[in-house]
C-alpha cells in the first residue's frame, strides 16, 4: 500500500456541492424532515449535499436488511461521484486547495496534497472496483449479525491480490 486515505462521512455534503451534485436513480424510499430531504426510490435525481449525506447515511434499523440497503446506496453514490468529479475535473482544479480545505477536518491521509489531487482528478472508477465480503446477514438475538463465507472470502483474497505464475 502506497498511501491512504479516509474521509469520515461529515464530507459528504461538502464533496457533493463540490463536484455540482450527484445523479442517482434513487434506490429507496427516504427522507430526513430536519434536513428537508425526501427522496423517492425510482427518482432521478442530482443529489445536492444535504440529499446525498441522507442517501449514504440513513437506515432504518427497524427492517432487516436496511444496512445491506444503505451500503449498495454507497456503492451507487461513490460510483456517481467519481464520474461528476471527471467531469468537472478542468474546472475543479482551480478550486482543489477550496475544497480540500472545506474536507480537511474529515480526512485523514498520508498522501501529499499535490498527489492527492493529481490522483483523484481523472480517476477511472466503476461498479467492477467495488467488491463485498461474501458472506450472510441473520437477525441475531438483538442485533443483525454477518457471518462472512470464509472460503468465498479466501478465493476474492486470492483473486484480487495474487496473479498465477506462468
Amino acid at each position: 500500500i502506497s498511501g491512504y486515505m479516509s474521509i469520515n462521512m461529515g464530507a459528504i455534503p461538502y464533496i457533493t456541492n463540490a463536484v455540482g451534485g450527484v445523479k442517482v436513480t434513487v434506490l429507496d424510499d427516504l427522507s430526513d424532515a430536519g434536513r428537508g430531504v425526501n427522496l423517492v426510490a425510482g427518482e432521478e435525481k442530482v443529489l445536492n449535499g444535504s440529499e446525498a449525506y441522507v442517501y449514504v447515511r440513513k437506515r432504518d434499523t427497524d427492517a432487516f436488511g436496511s444496512a445491506d440497503a444503505r451500503l449498495r446506496r454507497q456503492e451507487q453514490f461513490i460510483t456517481s461521484f467519481i464520474t461528476s468529479l471527471n467531469q468537472n475535473s478542468v474546472e475543479r482544479q482551480s478550486q482543489a486547495v477550496a475544497i480540500y480545505n472545506a474536507v480537511a477536518d474529515y480526512l485523514v491521509t498520508d498522501v501529499d496534497f499535490e498527489t492527492l489531487v493529481g490522483t483523484l482528478l481523472g480517476y477511472e472508477f466503476d461498479e467492477s472496483n467495488i467488491y463485498t465480503v461474501p458472506g450472510e446477514t441473520v437477525q441475531g438475538s438483538e442485533f443483525e449479525e454477518f457471518y462472512v463465507d470464509e472460503e468465498a472470502l479466501y478465493d476474492l483474497i486470492i483473486q484480487m491480490f495474487y496473479k498465477e505464475v506462468e
